[in-house]
């Protein structure tokens, strides 16, 4: 990747440090990732985070909303030294504070970080349901909704949505939401979702930390909970965030969502499903099922909306995959993105080694970049300005037309995802808002 930032004359940076100068609020401190644990796995090196990281409102690595943080590092190998990763990502010089937004409401990897790396810890023995990690870690989403002036979005004006994910045994999502302000529009909703479960602890006591899969996708979500809460967007369109659980055991949070929706499925005209954004190069994001009929302005609006802040990260558009939460959405006809950091596969895939280590911060940062500047104007019903052009069409991404509406089809069609087969699909597929 490049970054337009260093092909501007110098008088420009010069009056860029001013600005910065006088900037509200100061960056955060650099924050130093543990070290590697011996073998992949196994218990974490030092002790685990006595209690969640701090709540403060964004702040420090921020630029305007959707704009870069500071310029884009080039894609790195992924076995680069983390301190050598995280020594570029620091010494970055910020973009210049642009309006409407100020320098206080960017994404910040590092906050995410902590969140990933808490999520992560031993301490939350891998967050399989029925083991008291698992719950703990609904705790802290549900403490970061409420930090971030989230509304209760689960049942009976709770944060939580129950559901029984084997006889007799219960556990939860945790949903916040944002209503709509717009009386035309706020009966419209945009889901915001990542599942916040994992493999738990297996029989030789090694665990199984779920850092990539998926604490990083429950980061990403809590982040974006907090700009929308707490960086005056004001959407005309109800938001909903959710940290789905159960996913490991078969999509089974988010398939008790879809047949006991909180709000009408009808009613919800997109869906963005976060899972595995942790890992990867730096360089950009995945989009599976971006070319499919009735997601195709999703991506298009993506891509506008990068092109628009000055974001240069990749958008690989690539077949659409019925193994994460989005399926059940998917297969009732609501447009979803699975959301992914480039590029597959990522190290670690379901076994201990799935540590802190797999985390990078660009990874994080060029994610949360790319889905902060697309949501706000979906949220604000603005995303018509963004698409009079098309992007979707370009040669060689993806699955083509016929491909990717096949694969629609066939969730539909009820073919099992995870090794359970999904119900028909009711009800028309909704238009495009």
């Amino acid at each position: 990747m490049s970054c337009r930032v260093f092909d501007r004359p110098r008088a420009f940076l010069v009056l860029a440090a001013l600005l910065l100068a006088l900037a509200p609020c100061a960056p955060p401190s650099g924050e130093t990732q543990p070290g590697k644990k011996p073998g992949g796995g196994g218990s974490e090196s030092g002790s685990p985070p006595a209690s969640e990281p701090s709540r403060e409102p964004p702040g420090g690595q921020g630029g305007k909303a959707g704009s870069q943080m500071g310029p884009t590092e080039p894609a790195k190998d992924a076995s680069a030294p983390r301190d050598a990763v995280e020594a570029e990502v620091d010494a970055a010089p910020a973009s210049p504070p642009e309006p409407p937004v100020s320098p206080a409401c960017g994404v910040d990897p590092q906050r995410m970080f902590a969140d990933v790396r808490h999520l992560a810890s031993g301490e939350l023995r891998g967050r399989k349901p029925g083991d008291p990690g698992n719950e703990r870690a609904l705790e802290f989403a549900e403490k970061s909704f409420q930090a971030a002036g989230l509304a209760p979005g689960g049942d009976d004006g709770t944060y939580r949505q129950a559901f029984e994910y084997r006889d007799g045994a219960s556990t939860d999502n945790v949903l916040g939401k944002i209503v709509g302000e717009d009386p035309e529009l706020t009966d419209e909703v945009v889901i915001v979702a990542a599942h916040i479960d994992h493999l738990g602890v297996n029989r030789d006591g090694a665990i199984n930390y779920g850092a990539d899969d998926n604490a990083s996708g429950t980061a990403m979500v809590m982040e974006l909970a907090r700009l929308f809460g707490l960086c005056g967007v004001r959407p005309k369109r109800t938001m909903l965030f959710i940290a789905f659980n159960a996913e490991e055991m078969g999509l089974i949070g988010s398939r008790a969502y879809v047949e006991d929706p909180i709000f009408p499925l009808e009613d919800t005209i997109a869906v963005y499903n976060f899972d595995m954004v942790g890992a990867g190069d730096g360089s950009g994001a995945m989009v599976f099922g971006g070319n499919d009929a009735r997601n195709r302005w999703m991506t298009d609006l993506l891509r506008a909306t990068a092109e628009a802040a000055g974001l240069e990260h990749e958008i690989q558009v690539v077949p659409q995959k019925l193994a994460s939460d989005h399926a059940p959405f998917v297969q009732r006809g609501v447009p979803s993105l699975f959301n992914f950091s480039r590029p597959d596969p990522h190290p670690g895939y379901h076994t201990p080694a799935d540590d802190i280590d797999n985390v990078r911060l660009s990874s994080l940062r060029v994610i949360g970049e790319l889905y902060w500047a697309t949501l706000q104007p979906l949220a604000r019903g603005e995303e018509e300005a963004f698409l009079r052009r098309s992007f979707s069409g370009q040669e060689g991404e993806g699955a083509g037309e016929d491909e990717g509406d096949a694969l629609q089809s066939a969730a539909i069609a009820g073919v099992g995802v995870c090794g359970l087969a999904l119900p028909l699909a009711e009800g028309a597929e909704p238009a495009r808002p």
